[in-house]
């Protein structure tokens, strides 16, 4: 649900002017970021019910992170970090996560999603 939060079209500032953009983030903030916030710690609660959704979330996550707002992908892109971690723990390998993660960042690349700068913090974080 805070994916569908998150990635609604109305919520998309940037698709905006700015100066409609600067008048809903002076009035609201930007909403989706403490959302993002709210799922990285939703994430670490999970312990280790995590190996039971890791797959199935790898590509609702990466849309969060394709949405070109840097304090929401700082908040989310590390748990694919911690997916990783929790697949290697768990097999000894990342085929399964990796094979997941190409086929999620091929659909939502072909569907123009990502940008410069998502490439360039993914890779930092």
């Amino acid at each position: 649900m805070a994916v569908d939060f998150i990635t609604q079209p109305a919520l998309q500032l940037e698709d905006y002017s700015e100066a409609k953009s600067s008048q809903i983030k002076d009035k609201y903030e930007d909403m989706r970021v403490p959302v993002g916030f709210h799922i990285q710690s939703l994430w670490n609660h999970l312990g280790s019910k995590k190996e039971d959704l890791m797959l199935e979330m790898i590509g609702p996550f990466l849309q969060v992170t394709m949405i070109p707002q840097a304090e929401l992908r700082k908040a989310t892109i590390p748990i694919f970090f911690d997916i990783m971690e929790c697949e290697y723990q768990l097999k000894g390998h990342l085929r399964r996560v990796e094979g997941r993660m190409i086929h999620e960042l091929d659909s939502l690349v072909i569907d123009h999603n990502g940008d410069a700068e998502y490439k360039n913090l993914f890779c930092k974080v």
